[in-house]
């Protein structure tokens, strides 16, 4: 959940709500780490239960931990880390902003989207930590670049993003976003061009995978 608390909120664990996706520095190594620690307590748990239904969801949950570590792995070792950010934030306050979501857990919206663009203390705006995490692997020529197809998509798409997440925030009436909406609108639209001049003319046109890659993904 503290690296993709948008899925936990979606789901309805609480605390998640104003927090986004962790895409700092060594977000990888941290989250297989943190995946490992949670294992350990499990493999505890399950040295000591007796009860076979609980003993079996604790298997699965352990088999779970040791698949999300092994994928994060391979994504690292083969993978340029490009995100698609502007998705990432229409998704997150997309799954926050709906019917189904009780009004006090809708206006945390606000402060999501102000840690998304930067604007809470201590926040960094999502679009330069993306940036970040993609260009420091830049120089390595043996990591993969994304497929064009889906750089292509995400470019095409920023702009049903933006407007998207403007009319969440006007349906549900989130008062006081205004600053940090037309933030978010710079920042996407920035990112987009970024994305367009430095990502697209570099992705692959071969979606082939490593053979390593291609396996665990089956």
């Amino acid at each position: 959940a503290p690296f993709q608390p948008e899925f936990a909120s979606f789901f309805g664990i609480p605390g998640y709500d104003d927090q986004v996706a962790d895409l700092g520095p060594d977000n990888g190594k941290r989250y297989r780490e943190a995946t490992a620690k949670a294992r350990s307590a499990l493999q505890e748990k399950l040295q000591l239960e007796r009860d076979a239904n609980v003993r079996q969801d604790l298997e699965i949950m352990i088999k779970a931990a040791d698949e999300n570590i092994e994928g994060s792995a391979l994504n690292e070792k083969f993978l340029l880390p490009w995100s698609d950010a502007p998705q990432m934030v229409f998704n997150g306050l997309n799954g926050l902003l709906s019917d189904q979501t009780p009004p006090e857990r809708r206006a945390k919206a606000l402060d999501r989207v102000k840690r998304y663009v930067g604007l809470l203390p201590g926040s960094t705006a999502i679009t330069t930590l993306a940036r970040q995490r993609y260009e420091e692997k830049l120089s390595d020529p043996a990591l993969l670049q994304p497929t064009k197809l889906e750089v292509e998509r995400a470019v095409g798409n920023v702009d049903t993003y933006v407007a998207g997440v403007r009319e969440l925030f006007a349906k549900y009436r989130i008062e006081g976003a205004g600053e940090a909406l037309d933030a978010m609108e710079k920042q996407l639209k920035d990112y987009n061009a970024w994305t367009r001049g430095k990502v697209l003319p570099k992705a692959r046109t071969d979606t082939r995978l490593p053979p390593e890659l291609y396996a665990y993904q089956l």
